[in-house]
């Protein structure tokens, strides 16, 4: 499985690969030239508000706009649905995919797993 990019790495290949200077992309975004930098370095995390404003800057694909909002540690919209699914362990599975035992309530398990483990 490949590494995933930081986001400063993908917002300089997103902006390389459109022909922008880092002070060009500043310009359209309407930020300083220095912070453009200190994204693409990882001196500063951005805000979802900024990371969607580069999207548009950019004129980001779907993917690409996914990509950099994932790798500044943001849900892509195109992932709410997913999220709102529930989790294996909300739909009557034990925490790390395992089963509980039959009649057995997640609370009682939850508390017997950590018994278990307090006891090693």
């Amino acid at each position: 499985m490949a590494e995933p990019q930081s986001f400063g790495a993908l917002l300089a290949k997103l902006r390389m690969a459109r022909n922008l200077a880092q002070t060009r992309l500043a310009e359209r975004a309407d930020y300083d030239h220095s912070y453009i930098s200190r994204l693409e370095t990882g001196a500063r995390s951005p805000s979802r508000d900024a990371v969607e404003r580069l999207i548009r800057t950019l004129q980001s694909s779907q993917e690409e706009a996914d990509a950099l909002l994932e790798a500044a540690g943001y849900m892509p919209p195109s992932l709410h649905g997913v999220a709102a699914e529930p989790a294996p362990a909300d739909r009557g599975g034990a925490p790390g995919g395992r089963e509980r035992p039959p009649g057995a309530k997640e609370q009682s398990w939850r508390s017997e797993k950590t018994s278990r483990a307090s006891t090693r």
